[in-house]
């Protein structure tokens, strides 16, 4: 009798210990109820000490589905922040708890501060944009601070050699050129045609992608035209007769540019001009007179003095803006509806 009753005693104490056990476990477990479905607009963003500066302020993010997963899509955000937050990828949730979700890209983002109309999303993205091949093209997005002096302070690694705006023998300054809110800023003086360009001492191979592209906003009467060398042939292309460019807009435009298609100096054979060993290239402007009513029409303007060119992304060989950029890192979103 004495045994049965240890025996029993034992159990109760064992059952005891059990319940307080799995209360702790339970205490320790938060369970989020709130739902994270539904329209998100980022409030806030936490972003890597290294990654380059990303403008999210436009983003939005939608999670649709059911509490066994769904879909996340983004829309707004920057070009380079696709492995931050990708624009459509599954989810689920990675365990009961539903404090954090497994992206289809391996990414893990922790929900925390969740309410409904608030949450913060956290995560880690291991991801670097494939590494810039300077054989292979060129770019300059003139990512520099407005006290920039452009001809003192940008410098080009070794092998690149550029010119900023030199014009005829009667001004060798061609313009003063700044940057402005991460533009090239060109304003002209009293020459005929000026230009700027770049060269490569060692050639680049851009047979891949033969392309020239940038952004501009030129004025009414600007003619423009691309000079280029290679190993074995140099060439022009001219705009309108090669390519379209929108004069007189009071915003930036883009153009793309087939270099493959040139015409060359006189007394070459047709298209020499190598893409396989692109020895640089002329981006070469004069001003007119663009009204159709003077004696002067469409003639080159020995005063153009005070007219502003603008140009971004000038890029050979369709190199990508995210190229320099890094996301790897530890981030943070904060989201409201």
């Amino acid at each position: 009798m004495k045994k049965i009753t240890y025996l029993f005693t034992t159990t109760i104490i064992l059952s005891s210990f059990l319940f307080v056990s799995c209360s702790d476990d339970d205490d320790t477990d938060e369970v989020i109820t709130s739902s994270i479905l539904g329209d998100w607009t980022v409030s806030s963003v936490t972003a890597p000490s290294d990654a380059t500066a990303q403008d999210w302020s436009n983003m939005t993010i939608s999670i649709t589905g059911s509490d066994a997963g769904g879909t996340l899509t983004s829309s707004g955000g920057p070009d380079c922040g696709v492995p931050v937050m990708p624009e459509t990828t599954p989810w689920i949730y990675t365990d009961d708890t539903n404090t954090m979700i497994s992206r289809d890209d391996d990414v893990n983002m922790s929900i925390s501060g969740l309410t409904d109309n608030a949450m913060t999303l956290s995560f880690n993205v291991n991801y670097d944009f494939p590494a810039l091949d300077s054989t292979k093209g060129f770019l300059e997005s003139f990512t520099y601070s407005d006290d920039t002096n452009v001809r003192e302070d940008i410098t080009y690694p070794e092998g690149i050699i550029n010119e900023w705006p030199m014009g005829d023998a009667n001004d060798e300054n061609g313009g003063n050129v700044s940057i402005s809110e991460g533009k090239l800023v060109w304003e002209y003086t009293k020459v005929l045609e000026a230009a700027i360009g770049w060269e490569f001492e060692n050639g680049i191979d851009i047979s891949e992608n033969p392309t020239l592209s940038f952004e501009y906003q030129l004025p009414l009467g600007t003619i423009f035209s691309v000079y280029m060398f290679g190993g074995d042939g140099e060439g022009q292309l001219f705009a309108p007769d090669d390519y379209n460019l929108i004069l007189g807009a009071d915003v930036m435009n883009e153009v793309s540019i087939n270099l493959s298609n040139s015409s060359v100096m006189e007394g070459a054979d047709p298209n020499t001009t190598s893409m396989e060993a692109f020895y640089g290239f002329y981006m070469i402007v004069g001003l007119t007179d663009p009204d159709p009513n003077s004696a002067t029409y469409g003639q080159l303007l020995p005063d153009a003095e005070g007219s502003l060119l603008y140009f971004d992304n000038i890029n050979v060989g369709g190199v990508s803006l995210c190229t320099e950029a890094s996301v790897s890192g530890d981030w943070t979103f904060s989201l409201t509806k």
